[in-house]
């Protein structure tokens, strides 16, 4: 008798010891349906089962549901941003041009990536792997350069080390990502020139606030 279409296309059990491949196998098909349909909906345990070719059993083997998966894949691609801070900052030499190309990379993987962005950073919860990887390999690079800011006399030292001024920062750059992501429909003119702009702004108040710390708001334009 033939086999039926369902058992022809169910994929045999991998050998023994192979399991981290099929891992790979199932976040590579969950990142790609993601970014296909920009829809963390359409990435279901089943759709992600039929595309890798094995039993949604398999799946909750190595995930242990949906939330899991999805967070398992923002962490995986937010490694790649990881990568493109290292890239942006290959050829800058000057601690202050390498932070404002950290940020111009960030803000560019977001726009390029905007359905992992939404579910990395607008969506609440509890910690997660993603968050693991974004203050470690990114926030690590970036703080870094902040560190090697304060030594070269650009920003004025600060006994909590470069944390406060890193997560400043970054607040700064995470709302311009975000703008620019749910409300394209601004009038928002020429996006390279939005975000040097906003770059500009948030790297420079920091300076002013930081070198007059406590000062009033009318001061700090003096």
């Amino acid at each position: 008798m033939a086999a039926s279409p369902s058992t022809t296309s169910r994929r045999h059990r991998a050998p023994r010891g192979h399991g981290e491949a099929l891992r790979g196998e199932i976040l590579a098909a969950a990142r790609e349906l993601l970014a296909e349909t920009g829809d963390e909906g359409a990435v279901s345990v089943r759709a992600v089962a039929q595309r890798v070719g094995v039993t949604t059993p398999s799946i909750y083997l190595h995930f242990k549901d949906k939330e899991d998966l999805l967070d398992a894949v923002c962490a995986d691609v937010f490694e790649s941003l990881a990568a493109a801070l290292e890239e942006a900052t290959a050829s800058e030499t000057a601690p202050l041009e390498r932070l404002a190309a950290q940020g111009r990379a960030y803000i560019r993987f977001a726009l390029a990536k905007p359905e992992h962005y939404r579910l990395a950073f607008m969506v609440s919860g509890g910690h997660r792997v993603v968050d693991d990887v974004l203050s470690d390999r990114c926030l690590g690079q970036v703080l870094q350069t902040i560190s090697e800011c304060m030594a070269a006399g650009i920003f004025p030292p600060d006994p909590r080390g470069p944390l406060p001024a890193g997560l400043q920062l970054w607040a700064a750059v995470h709302g311009v990502a975000s703008l620019l992501l749910t409300k394209p429909w601004l009038p928002w003119g020429e996006v390279d020139e939005v975000i040097e702009q906003a770059l500009r702004t948030a790297i420079a108040g920091y300076l002013v606030a930081a070198r007059n710390p406590g000062a009033p708001f009318s001061e700090l334009s003096r």
